[in-house]
């Protein structure tokens, strides 16, 4: 089988049109600087703001298939509420430091708990959402 005849059959093999996984790495990307503004002291937040409001922008140009959506008003509102996000994920931080005799500190909780980094995922997507 030749080199043109490999690359046509994987072509027709790709039913779907929107997949992209650069779309998987961006996102990624995107929620752990999210992650450092929230969480990591020696982040600044003004300057990744900004870096964040751009990837959203570029998460939005690979994701969003239809015209019309008004993403840029769903990410102002979405930063503005950030601030009560992070507050509720410091009050889960704070029980979970609370309630598990095995926890030895907040940061043990931000850092090591996979529980915490699931909650902190479900609460900002849903925000997002």
């Amino acid at each position: 089988m030749n080199r043109t005849s490999i690359i046509n059959r994987i072509k027709s093999h790709k039913k779907q049109p929107n997949l992209r996984f650069q779309l998987k790495e961006k996102t990624e990307e995107f929620t752990n600087r999210l992650f450092y503004t929230l969480f990591d002291i020696e982040t600044p937040v003004a300057e990744n703001l900004e870096i964040l409001d751009v990837e959203f922008s570029k998460l939005v140009e690979l994701a969003c298939w239809t015209d019309g959506r008004p993403c840029h008003e769903v990410w102002e509102s979405y930063v503005s509420n950030l601030p009560t996000i992070l507050e509720l994920l410091n009050l889960d931080a704070e029980a979970i430091v609370e309630c598990d005799p095995a926890s030895n500190s907040i940061e043990e909780v931000y850092m090591a708990y996979p529980g915490f980094y699931a909650v902190a995922i479900y609460r900002l997507a849903h925000e997002l959402y």
